[in-house]
């Protein structure tokens, strides 16, 4: 018991064991999460010193340091680590469900299923409809892979060797259906679509 830390308050009432050397690695993280927020605040095409920043968020900045930070540049800060702490949870949950520290979204097909419901959307709706329900489409295609794969790896019980390799077979078809969709759809289409394919493959690797 050495090793953790409880953890106990009356008013709510609650108690638990917290790991010192978790809890070690986690305040270290915190502390360079805010480092590095603060330092991006500061970068763009106008560069705004450390210490600038840090009287802006206080309220001690001039006006047009006030609206680059307050105003454009923090929001956006704020929101990517809203978006990563959303993937962080969801892959922790992902992880604890398959019980495969290994464990990604491909693994269930999740990934490929958004992918094939982005080109049918592309490829069928030919325009008709606004580009904004792009990303709808993709989440229930998602949703679908998952949720195809969970039923198919039924069997008295969902085994994390079973649910793997099943989400393995239905992302393998759903990325066939992919370049279906992508074949059946206007030329033009499928041309821009493997461009974007090719472009965001060539920034992940940067």
């Amino acid at each position: 018991m050495n090793n953790f830390k409880v953890i106990r308050s009356q008013k709510p009432m609650f108690s638990f064991h917290v790991e010192k050397r978790s809890m070690g690695i986690l305040i270290l993280l915190a502390i360079l999460l805010v480092a590095a927020v603060v330092i991006s605040i500061g970068l763009g095409s106008t560069r705004i010193p450390v210490l600038e920043v840090l009287k802006t968020l206080v309220g001690l900045g001039n006006g047009t340091e006030q609206l680059i930070v307050l105003e454009l540049r923090l929001p956006r800060i704020v929101l990517s680590v809203l978006v990563g702490a959303a993937l962080a949870v969801s892959g922790a949950i992902l992880q604890a469900l398959v019980r495969n520290p290994l464990a990604s979204p491909d693994l269930i097909g999740t990934t490929s299923g958004a992918t094939a419901s982005a080109m049918a959307f592309i490829a069928f709706s030919n325009g008709a409809y606004s580009i904004h329900w792009l990303p709808v489409a993709a989440l229930i295609g998602g949703f679908f892979a998952a949720f195809l794969t969970y039923i198919t790896a039924w069997k008295r019980g969902v085994s994390p060797f079973r649910f793997a390799l099943i989400g393995v077979s239905i992302s393998t078809a759903m990325s066939a259906l992919s370049i279906y969709f992508i074949l059946s759809g206007p030329i033009y289409l499928a041309s821009q679509v493997y461009a974007d394919a090719q472009n965001e493959k060539t920034r992940r690797a940067k």
